[in-house]
């Protein structure tokens, strides 16, 4: 089951809302030929984008909110709450009818999952 949702609550700026849950997730381990049943899962992501000007506009994504420790796949342990932040520049062509957006993402700006907070 998810649930997500785009906000517009003023002029160039946008919030994403997302939850999801995941349940009766089932898992096989192929060299011990076992079958696992995992953990539900439950997921908060929130998100915020601002358009600054028609070329330049930030971003900050925040995953796993509640700080959850599931494994969506056996041996995969997920990471604890992550922030992802950056900018976006858009260039235009003028030989081109669509916008070549370059994402200049700073994933190392705080993921929350190695500093383990709480």
């Amino acid at each position: 089951i998810a649930f997500n949702n785009t906000f517009f609550p003023i002029d160039n700026l946008s919030v994403t809302a997302d939850l999801y849950y995941l349940g009766g997730l089932n898992a096989w381990n192929g060299e011990t030929a076992q079958k696992f049943d995992l953990d539900d899962i439950v997921d908060l992501n929130l998100g915020g984008r601002y358009q600054l000007n028609q070329q330049f506009g930030v971003f900050l994504q925040m995953n796993n909110l509640f700080g959850s420790e599931y494994q969506r796949y056996l041996n995969y342990p997920s990471r604890g709450i992550q922030f992802l932040g950056g900018i976006s520049v858009s260039f235009w062509f003028t030989n081109f009818s669509f916008p070549l957006a370059v994402y200049i993402f700073v994933n190392y700006i705080i993921q929350l999952s190695t500093l383990r907070l709480w």
